[in-house]
C-alpha cells in the first residue's frame, strides 16, 4: 500500500518506507484482535446457550466461519481492486483503500485465517493424520511462498488486475468449501470424526446442489440422514448436536431394549 498517497519525488523513497512500516504494523495488529474471534465461534453452542445467546446461532462452527471469511473476503477484494484503479493524485484513495483493507482482514482473520489448521488436524484417518497433516502445513506455506514472490510482480501488472484475479480465486474457495468441505463440529472422537468422510466429498456436493432444487430439500435430508448413520445436521448444521444427542437416546433405548 506503500506509495498510494501523492507525494513529491524528492519524498517518495522515505513516505514509502515509513507507510510500509506502519501499514504492516496495523495489519498485524489487526490480524491478531481479529483472529482471536475465532476462540469464541469456532464452536457451534449447545441448544441453551443458544437460546441465551444474543448471536445467531449460524455464527458459529469451523463451516460457518470459513462460508462467512470467503463470502465476505471476496466482496472486500472485489471492492478493492476498483479502488486501487483510482489515480494516485486523488487524496481518498489512500484511507479509503486502507479502510477495506480492515474489512478484509476483519473477514479473514477468523475464518480462511484460523480455521484450515484446526480443519486439517481433524478431518485425516487415524493412520495417516501427521502425514495428511504435514501435506496440509506443506502447501499452505508454499502457497504463501508463491504470493511473496509473485505479487511484487503482479502490481507491476496493475494493482486492480491483481486483485481481481484475487477475488476469483476467493470465490472459487467459497464455491469449494460449500460443496466439499463438511462441518467437524460435533464428532467426539477421532474414530467418529474419520466416520464422517467414508462417503465421497462428490456426494456431498451432490446433496448440496441438490438442496437448491425446490421441493428437495426436506426429501434430500431424510436421504442423507441414512448415509453412514450420521444425521444430517450433524454434518454441517449447528443443529447437530442435538440431533447426535437424540440418536445416541435412541442407539442406547435400543440396547437396553434388546438386552431386557
Amino acid at each position: 500500500m506503500a506509495g498510494l498517497r501523492p507525494q513529491s519525488a524528492n519524498a517518495a523513497d522515505k513516505s514509502n518506507t515509513y507507510d510500509s512500516l506502519r501499514f504492516t504494523i496495523g495489519f498485524g495488529a489487526a490480524n491478531a484482535v481479529f483472529s482471536a474471534m475465532a476462540y469464541f465461534l469456532v464452536e457451534p453452542l449447545s441448544a441453551e446457550k443458544r437460546r441465551k445467546s444474543k448471536l445467531p446461532a449460524w455464527l458459529y462452527g469451523r463451516r460457518s466461519l470459513l462460508l462467512l471469511s470467503l463470502g465476505g473476503g471476496t466482496l472486500m477484494l472485489f471492492i478493492l481492486a476498483f479502488l486501487l484503479g483510482l489515480k494516485e493524485s486523488n487524496p481518498a484513495k489512500l484511507p479509503v483503500v486502507l479502510v477495506f483493507v480492515i474489512l478484509f482482514t476483519f473477514f479473514y482473520s477468523p475464518g480462511a485465517g484460523c480455521v484450515p489448521f484446526l480443519y486439517s488436524a481433524e478431518v485425516w484417518p487415524n493412520e495417516g493424520r501427521e502425514v495428511g497433516m504435514s501435506w496440509a502445513v506443506f502447501w499452505n506455506f508454499l502457497g504463501a511462498g508463491l504470493l511473496a514472490l509473485f505479487v511484487p510482480r503482479g502490481f507491476q501488472w496493475g494493482a486492480s488486475k491483481l486483485f481481481g484475479v484475487f477475488t476469483g480465486f476467493s470465490f472459487l474457495a467459497f464455491l469449494l468449501v460449500w460443496l466439499y468441505v463438511p462441518g467437524t463440529d460435533h464428532a467426539v472422537t477421532l474414530e467418529e470424526m474419520s466416520a464422517k468422510f467414508n462417503s465421497s466429498l462428490f456426494g456431498h456436493g451432490n446433496k448440496k446442489l441438490a438442496k437448491l432444487k425446490p421441493g428437495t430439500r426436506r426429501g434430500t435430508n431424510a436421504a442423507v440422514q441414512g448415509t453412514n448413520g450420521v444425521p444430517p445436521a450433524a454434518v454441517d448444521g449447528v443443529e447437530g448436536e442435538a440431533a447426535g444427542e437424540a440418536e445416541g437416546r435412541t442407539e442406547a433405548e435400543v440396547e437396553g431394549r434388546t438386552e431386557g
